[in-house]
């Protein structure tokens, strides 16, 4: 949903309650799996891990009917959840499972969200590949778009210009596109991407409204940034708090 692209997880967890608990008041069945994925996102936004498993398999007994793209949809929650908790060859198997869906969004975003694990895992020459098959179908997907970015520089050298030009990139993607949800993904998986960016002075305030947004100062202190950057939302200047408030309508600043 555009609110969990936003990151805004906790408005998804009260607009999902109330479809389910509308979905059960009319007896209505094909609203439920989706809202039920929509909240799997969420938890895992909101760092709920223990959570989203077992509301992805809800999602599944809710329907009778065969859904390829569900359970495409449901593999991909699985896929970002791994990649949350760095269980990177779990990640690669929730992949795996996913049958062959007739949609180029889907096939982007499967060699996307391949590239990120197998680039964790050391795989750089895999994760090229993944990479270069991805790209014929970006335009279809914004998740893919952005993974790509996030891939790109990881794929290289810490500390060199194009890292750096790279991570500029990727952060400008992010605002313009207002991805937020998959930004988190990538850096959760990898938080030395928070390091990159905050190399650029002009792109600290932003980085921080949306750490601090996101409840998220424990990654930013694990990739070696100052802890008095990222903390209570009160202490945000003025300036902050806009880039915060744009953030979270899922605008650039």
């Amino acid at each position: 949903s555009a609110l969990n692209l936003a990151g805004r997880y906790e408005e998804v967890i009260v607009a999902t309650r109330q479809i389910l608990n509308l979905a059960e008041s009319f007896r209505l069945e094909l609203p439920v799996p989706h809202a039920l994925v929509d909240q799997a996102i969420a938890e895992i936004g909101l760092r709920r891990f223990d959570r989203v498993l077992r509301t992805l398999k809800r999602a599944l007994d809710s329907t009778s009917r065969p859904d390829v793209y569900l359970h495409a949809l449901i593999a991909f929650v699985r896929t970002r959840l791994f990649l949350s908790q760095r269980r990177f060859p779990a990640a690669l198997e929730a992949l795996g499972s996913i049958e062959r869906v007739e949609s180029s969004a889907v096939h982007a975003e499967v060699d996307a969200f391949r590239a990120l694990a197998l680039a964790r895992l050391g795989r750089v020459d895999d994760a090229v590949a993944s990479l270069e098959a991805a790209r014929p179908n970006l335009d279809t997907s914004i998740e893919a778009r952005v993974l790509v970015a996030g891939v790109e520089l990881l794929c290289e050298a810490p500390g060199s210009s194009e890292r750096a030009h790279l991570a500029k990139q990727l952060w400008l993607l992010v605002q313009s596109s207002g991805n937020v949800d998959t930004f988190l993904c990538i850096y959760r998986s990898t938080p030395q991407v928070l390091l990159d960016i905050a190399g650029d002075p002009a792109d600290s305030p932003g980085l921080r409204a949306l750490i601090t947004r996101q409840g998220d100062a424990s990654f930013a202190r694990e990739a070696g940034l100052a802890v008095e950057m990222f903390s209570d939302i009160d202490i945000l200047t003025p300036r902050e708090r806009e880039v915060s408030e744009l953030m979270a309508d899922g605008l650039s600043n």
